[in-house]
């Protein structure tokens, strides 16, 4: 594998679940690491197991809401000012809002935006907002999909077509 020990790795959703499993394998790995989830108590927590194991990694948090763009734009302000670079950034935040026979159209359509603004939308922006910080030589970025985006479950049409895309 491809020596890491200088890089810098951002992963979203990293306070648990996918995204901490995914922190703890990159610890292993990269020098510094970005945890990035709208969970502050869970950030917390994982940066403390993650530092037990690994004293010698630089681990940094940032809470951030990423259905609220100020929020992502706060973040992006954040890592430019903090960062000369980021080697690897992990898409993995994301939402699953099923649909209900019951829910009224709006409702219906708050679930599809709000899934497609988190899994699919702040991706692409987050990508697009910390392009500088990005080399272009050595930089990755890694955006987390799932079976969904080719097989379809019942009740779920925006988290199939955010995954897909």
């Amino acid at each position: 594998m491809k020596d890491l020990k200088d890089h810098t790795i951002l992963i979203t959703g990293a306070a648990n679940g996918n995204g901490f499993g995914i922190s703890e394998v990159c610890c292993e790995y990269f020098r510094n690491l970005i945890l990035v989830d709208i969970d502050k108590d869970g950030l917390r927590k994982a940066k403390n197991k993650l530092s037990m194991k690994n004293p010698d990694k630089k681990i940094d948090t940032f809470c951030c809401d990423l259905s609220q763009m100020k929020d992502i734009d706060l973040l992006i302000k954040n890592l430019y000012e903090n960062y000369s670079k980021i080697e690897t950034i992990v898409n993995n935040a994301g939402i699953s809002l099923s649909l209900n026979q019951e829910d009224s159209l709006s409702s219906k359509l708050e679930k599809w935006n709000r899934t497609l603004q988190i899994n699919l939308t702040a991706p692409y922006y987050l990508i697009e907002g910390l392009k500088d910080l990005i080399p272009n030589d050595t930089g990755s970025i890694i955006n987390i999909t799932s079976l969904n985006s080719s097989l379809a479950f019942p009740d779920n049409p925006s988290y199939m077509a955010s995954k897909g895309g």
